[in-house]
């Protein structure tokens, strides 16, 4: 029989809440939003008074941790009886990570049009970039999610959008939580032994989900526990069994995307850490920072195809998905720049080289023809912070770079001519080449990354 929910809750002070669509539903209750209003309601299902109580305990006591400025889906105030539940926070045109991780059910046997549809590989590595850095921030606040998974990772509902939030606070703790909460899938092993939430805990997670959501694939599910017994994945989940694709085998997928398709090398090195050795032993485990650390670097060198709207690494020259030639585009090389470094053979610009004469970068991103790219400072500086400060088109063989109107940053020649950078867009000809023009900041007394541009022309078949 289905369960029938209520048109509209009030909250213990009254005030009503009319019910919008159902975001989710899982065995700790359903998520409504609520119409015309950035807000959602979770209804519990045990209407008993001591889960009112836990609820009322639970929203005092978060108040009183550190979560301000955090895209957390906090409590806000107890629903009146005879609901149970509470009122929350929550951006609109949001949804459960969920809908982009698994195939709907009538397109598990060709999922290759839906994956596309609902972001392809970009959308996807940026999401969960975002997911990664929520998660990070957390635990730089000394605080542990506790149960992430795909049913309580929201984000915005439109592939254009890279809005995450966490809902189901409930689980946040401070350290080690004194009990083991998890959902069924994405809990690490020593979870299921009675270890509390922490940040690795957390981290294995989040590694669970990334791949999932990119792969098409649970890590652990390989052919012989998805047609095996339950009890089969349920040892799978307490780690007893190898993950999907251990060098040792015994559990390997027919399933799911080729990794190579959707996983950079960086990333496959995360899977293997985590879903091999810190298996066992969790101190091997990568956190959520050094997730979303290759998660971005990941997506910064991914290209959207011209020919079917998918995107992939841009060391394919082939589309994977349509074999539609690799468009032009150009990269940006990083480098680290240092002007005390006076020999110009050893160190050509005052770039940083640990080989004489043969400085390399530290990180490349992708600008292709036709779509703007957004530098923050998380390029530009290596912090973490989101707030895009250089805007690069390229236009076939012409880049235009727009800056910042503070003018602290600049295209310098390699033979000292500058340019500063404000609102106003300025162009380099790139003509095939490497361009002789950096992109800096305008101090550079101290050690700073400088920004190398080459073209790189369509491949032609």
């Amino acid at each position: 029989m289905k369960e029938e929910f209520p048109q509209e809750v009030h909250d213990t002070s009254g005030s009503h809440y009319p019910l919008g669509a159902m975001l989710g539903c899982g065995g700790q209750g359903a998520v409504f939003g609520v119409r015309g209003r950035p807000l959602a309601v979770k209804l519990l299902p045990a209407g008993t008074p001591t889960a009112r109580v836990r609820i009322h305990e639970q929203i005092a006591r978060l108040k009183r941790l550190p979560l301000e400025g955090l895209h957390l889906a906090r409590p806000l105030r107890a629903l009146a009886a005879p609901h149970v539940g509470y009122v929350m926070e929550l951006m609109t045109d949001m949804m459960p990570l969920q809908r982009i991780t698994q195939a709907p059910k009538d397109q598990t046997e060709d999922f290759v049009p839906w994956y596309i549809e609902t972001g392809s590989l970009l959308h996807r590595l940026r999401i969960l970039a975002h997911t990664a850095e929520l998660l990070a921030e957390l635990h730089a606040r000394g605080l542990a999610y506790g149960d992430a998974s795909p049913h309580n990772v929201f984000v915005s509902d439109h592939s254009e959008g890279e809005e995450v939030w966490l809902i189901d606070c409930d689980n946040l703790s401070a350290g080690v939580s004194q009990r083991a909460v998890y959902t069924p899938g994405y809990g690490a092993p020593e979870l299921l032994r009675g270890h509390g939430s922490d940040s690795l805990t957390d981290a294995w997670s989040l590694a669970t989900i990334a791949f999932e959501t990119l792969c098409v694939l649970h890590p652990f599910v390989g052919d012989i526990v998805h047609d095996g017994e339950p009890e089969l994945e349920e040892k799978a989940f307490r780690g007893e069994l190898p993950w999907v694709d251990d060098s040792s085998g015994g559990n390997e997928a027919s399933r799911g995307i080729p990794r190579a398709m959707v996983l950079s090398p960086q990333l496959q090195d995360l899977a293997e850490r985590c879903f091999g050795a810190s298996r066992t032993d969790r101190l091997a485990r990568p956190s959520v920072g050094a997730w979303a650390e290759k998660l971005h670097r990941s997506a910064d060198q991914v290209l959207v195809c011209p020919g079917c709207g998918s995107s992939y690494y841009l060391t394919n020259r082939l589309c994977p998905w349509c074999d539609h030639p690799r468009p032009a585009f150009a990269t940006a090389e990083i480098y680290l720049r240092d002007k005390d470094l006076q020999d110009q053979k050893r160190n050509p610009f005052h770039l940083v080289a640990k080989t004489h004469g043969q400085p390399k970068p530290v990180h490349r991103l992708v600008i292709q023809d036709g779509r703007d790219t957004l530098l923050g400072a998380r390029v530009l500086t290596s912090q973490g912070e989101s707030k895009t400060q250089v805007t690069l088109c390229l236009e076939r063989s012409r880049l235009s770079v727009k800056g910042p109107n503070d003018g602290s940053f600049e295209l310098r020649h390699s033979e000292g001519n500058r340019v500063p950078l404000g609102s106003r867009w300025e162009h380099i000809d790139l003509g095939g080449k490497i361009s002789p023009w950096w992109l800096v900041p305008t101090d550079t007394t101290l050690i700073h990354r400088a920004i190398s541009f080459t073209y790189r022309p369509r491949v032609s078949v």
